[in-house]
């Protein structure tokens, strides 16, 4: 029979590992800082998302998005990404410094140092930033943004880089006769309200109003809402963001006041995700499903529980496999959806989820099935994102058991 001090001293010590479990638990926090039209989503101090609502932009969506412990890894030289707007030190005269120039938010800039809290800039124009204003772009968990398509065939693996994939997205084509998906309206940011700015989870609620293309709003990416049409839609979307990289959305779609609002049958819907470059199926990265489907051929436009997109880190060599623990992306259909919801994933890098297009996904095969709202009826969309970091097809429907298994109410206008 062991001695008593050897039994306390065994509890003690298991009580201690508790203890400790619970704090570090505890100390886990997510929180939202608001920076002008940014809202910055950090767990534990480290940035996860950023959401962009500026009036310049034809839609609201979160960018840049981050692999989770990217801040711990050793910092390096290279491209980075403009979380929120910043004011950049000018140089000038050698030792001479002027504040002149502005780098908006989702700006490429290339970095060649870090000192003091800043970063210096290269590029765009040289000058220094602070630190918490830009993060790497090697470590985003969606592609880094080009303004422009790049000038390549369609065998280059860089070519697929449609501007308007634009980090995570909501938007869809056709909302009556505008194509949104493509830009071709805009989605005006009313309001977006902090609910919970911190805590184990984090969530915020995002107003907008949807304009239909204008005859003026050709080629004119920052055209003011005067030039657009009338508004075809409203929408409320909650995002509620865990401390494990879940983006958990709840969006409510309703028509303009007394008029109707039609989705029409499209595969360009609804909520999008951009994958890594160097994480695309054309790379090295892989899709799978929770119906056991491999590759873009096979999980394409099909009904299912989630699917998962992963790929390698940027500093690694293997290439995806079906059993493969590596980072990704999880999109996550919530089994409250009153339609079926089918998955647009290419093997480019496109990742979205839609309820509106069974005959646009069966290639004509099935009905349309177009859905309109008139007067004060509307639908409500749940739909989850995780950005994970290593895991297995095991890890990802123990993650979606416990999200399919939890309500939500509905986001309100």
């Amino acid at each position: 029979m062991p001695d008593v001090p050897s039994v306390l001293s065994k509890w003690s010590m298991v009580l201690a590992i508790a203890a400790c479990c619970s704090a570090t638990a505890a100390e886990a926090e997510v929180r939202l800082v608001r920076t002008g039209p940014t809202v910055r989503v950090e767990v534990d101090g480290e940035l996860f998302a950023a959401v962009q609502t500026a009036e310049r932009q034809r839609k609201p969506y979160l960018y840049p998005v981050m692999q989770p412990g990217w801040s711990q890894q050793p910092w390096r030289a290279g491209h980075y990404v403009v979380v929120h707007d910043a004011t950049m030190q000018l140089e000038r005269d050698g030792s001479k410094v002027e504040w002149a120039a502005r780098l908006p938010a989702g700006q490429k800039i290339t970095v060649d140092r870090r000192d003091s809290g800043r970063l210096h800039v290269l590029a765009p124009a040289a000058g220094w930033i602070d630190e918490t204003a830009a993060v790497p772009a090697r470590h985003l968990a969606v592609r880094l943004m080009e303004s422009d398509p790049l000038p390549y065939d369609r065998k280059h693996p860089a070519y697929y880089e449609h501007p308007h994939h634009r980090g995570i997205w909501i938007a869809i084509d056709e909302v009556g006769e505008t194509g949104f998906w493509h830009e071709a309206g805009k989605i005006d940011a009313v309001s977006v309200d902090l609910l919970d700015e911190a805590g184990e989870t984090a969530t915020l609620r995002l107003v907008t109003r949807w304009f239909a293309e204008g005859d003026e709003t050709d080629d004119q990416p920052d055209a003011p809402l005067a030039a657009f049409g009338p508004v075809v839609l409203r929408q409320a979307t909650l995002f509620t963001f865990h401390d494990d990289g879940l983006i958990d959305t709840v969006s409510t779609f309703r028509p303009p006041q007394d008029e109707t609002a039609t989705f029409g049958d499209t595969k360009e819907g609804l909520l999008g995700v951009r994958m890594p470059t160097d994480r695309r199926e054309k790379s090295r990265g892989l899709i799978r499903s929770a119906n056991g489907a491999i590759g873009e051929e096979d999980a394409w436009g099909r009904v299912a529980d989630w699917v998962d997109y992963i790929g390698p880190a940027p500093d690694r060599d293997d290439e995806a496999t079906a059993e493969s623990a590596l980072p990704g992306i999880s999109l996550f259909n919530h089994p409250s959806n009153a339609r079926p919801s089918r998955y647009h994933v290419r093997s480019y890098g496109l990742f979205s989820i839609n309820p509106f297009g069974p005959n646009a996904y069966s290639r004509g095969a099935a009905p349309a099935d177009p859905l309109t709202l008139a007067g004060d009826e509307s639908i409500t969309l749940r739909y989850g994102v995780w950005v994970h970091g290593e895991a297995g097809q095991e890890a990802v429907r123990t993650r979606y058991a416990r999200y399919a298994a939890k309500a939500r109410y509905a986001a309100k206008d």
